[in-house]
C-alpha cells in the first residue's frame, strides 16, 4: 500500500497497523500542536519525507538524500487525536520516533537531533 503522499496522518490503531503491514519501511512521528520540539523538527521530517516520495515517484531519482530513502513511508501520529495509538505505545514524551523495517522495531528515538534521525533512516534501509 505505498502512497505518493509525503506524510500520512494517523489516528487509529487500524490504520497504523495497515501501513507497517503493507510498507516494508515505515518511520512512525508522534508530536503535538502544543509541542515546541515536535514543532521544530517538523521541517526536517517533511523534507525526508518528500524526498522519499519523489525518489518512489521517478524512476531515476537525481536528488542524493532521495535516492537514500526511496521506499519510506512516514507516519505522522498527533497524541491528542491519535491517542489510541500513542497509549498503546506507552508514548509519554515527544516528539518520539518509532523506526520500523518489516514490521519490527528498529529503533527508538525522542529528541530532535537530526543526524541520530538519519542514521535510524540508515538502519532501517540498509539492504533493501
Amino acid at each position: 500500500m505505498n502512497t505518493s503522499a509525503s506524510i500520512i496522518n494517523v489516528k487509529t490503531l487500524d490504520e497504523y497497523y495497515k501501513y507497517l503491514k503493507s510498507n516494508t519501511c515505515v518511520v512512525a512521528n508522534f508530536s503535538a500542536s502544543f509541542c515546541k520540539p515536535c514543532k521544530e523538527i517538523s521541517p526536517f521530517i517533511e523534507e525526508l519525507a518528500a524526498n522519499a516520495a519523489n525518489a518512489a515517484n521517478a524512476a531515476n531519482a537525481a536528488n542524493a538524500a532521495a535516492a537514500n530513502y526511496p521506499n519510506i513511508i512516514f507516519l505522522k501520529i498527533d497524541i491528542e487525536e491519535g491517542s489510541e495509538i500513542s497509549d498503546f505505545h506507552n508514548i509519554s514524551s515527544i516528539p518520539y520516533f518509532k523506526f520500523y523495517r518489516d514490521e519490527i522495531v528498529v529503533t527508538s528515538y525522542c529528541g530532535t537531533d537530526k543526524k541520530i534521525i538519519q542514521e535510524a533512516l540508515d538502519n532501517i534501509t540498509r539492504s533493501q
